[in-house]
């Protein structure tokens, strides 16, 4: 068996978890629905104030994110460096005879003592 048609082969239930999540969100949404129906009657009377405090929030809300977006970084306190990420290339080109290419992160250093 190549691996062209071992990576083209999908899973026999691929489909079963996206299904199981669709159909959890579709009964919490039926759910958040009947209770919001159920407490609006209670509420009713409150109505004005629940929509002052939701207003409040949400003009804190944006406070904060603009607040947020305006303050300026503080400097770090630390002396380390920053980790450097690097990516390791091979390139070889000619005759290569009797050479070792290793791969991996580590460093090798090879002696001819």
């Amino acid at each position: 068996m190549s691996n062209s048609s071992i990576s083209s082969q999908k899973p026999r239930r691929a489909w079963l978890m996206p299904a199981l999540v669709a159909l959890v969100a579709v009964l919490i949404e039926v759910a958040g629905n009947l209770v919001a129906n159920d407490l609006d009657s209670i509420f009713k009377p409150y109505r004005t104030v629940v929509w002052m405090i939701f207003g409040i929030a949400a003009l804190v809300a944006v406070a904060a994110a603009i607040w947020e977006a305006r303050r300026t970084p503080e400097p770090s306190t630390s002396n380390d460096p920053a980790p450097v990420i690097q990516k390791r290339n091979v390139a070889v080109g000619g005759d290569v005879k009797e050479s070792t290419i290793i791969t991996g992160d580590g460093n090798v250093v090879k002696s001819d003592k």
